[in-house]
């Protein structure tokens, strides 16, 4: 019987649960799956880190490349991210207003594609002043490479 009982006990309340424990299950996974992402990243930039230094002798050159480049992102990124916060935000209002909608389906997904389309134009905006940031941090490592 355990045997049997183990996959539901495993998959948690989610599984044959309500539409709102599926979709808060949901949330949870999408929420663990982007600090997954965030650590990988962390983990990526700091091997990148140590490796850098290796190819220039020292790590100071191009430690002050990367350093330079995160201070250059700091303002952008967050304007991005607040932007993001404030979509994510009124679609949760959005489908929170679906509930009174007679066709549910059809606003919540209404109410997710807004939502995706203003998150995808945060990034846009984000995306020159970090590209720009991205650009002086590669020519500071060619500079190190040429040993100035």
């Amino acid at each position: 019987m355990l045997v049997v009982l183990l996959p539901a006990l495993l998959a948690g309340p989610a599984a044959g649960g309500t539409e709102q424990e599926r979709l808060q299950c949901l949330d949870r996974v999408r929420r663990d799956y982007g600090v997954c992402v965030r650590e990988a990243q962390d983990r990526c930039r700091q091997d990148l880190e140590g490796r850098l230094g290796r190819c220039f002798g020292s790590p100071e050159c191009p430690n002050a490349c990367l350093a330079t480049e995160k201070d250059c992102s700091k303002q952008p990124l967050l304007e991005r991210d607040g932007c993001r916060l404030a979509c994510q935000a009124d679609g949760r209002v959005g489908q929170q207003g679906c509930r009174v909608e007679v066709d549910r389906d059809a606003c919540r997904r209404t109410v997710r594609v807004k939502a995706m389309k203003c998150k995808e134009q945060c990034n846009r905006r984000a995306a020159p002043a970090i590209q720009r940031c991205r650009d002086g941090s590669s020519e500071c490592l060619r500079a190190c490479a040429h040993g100035e």
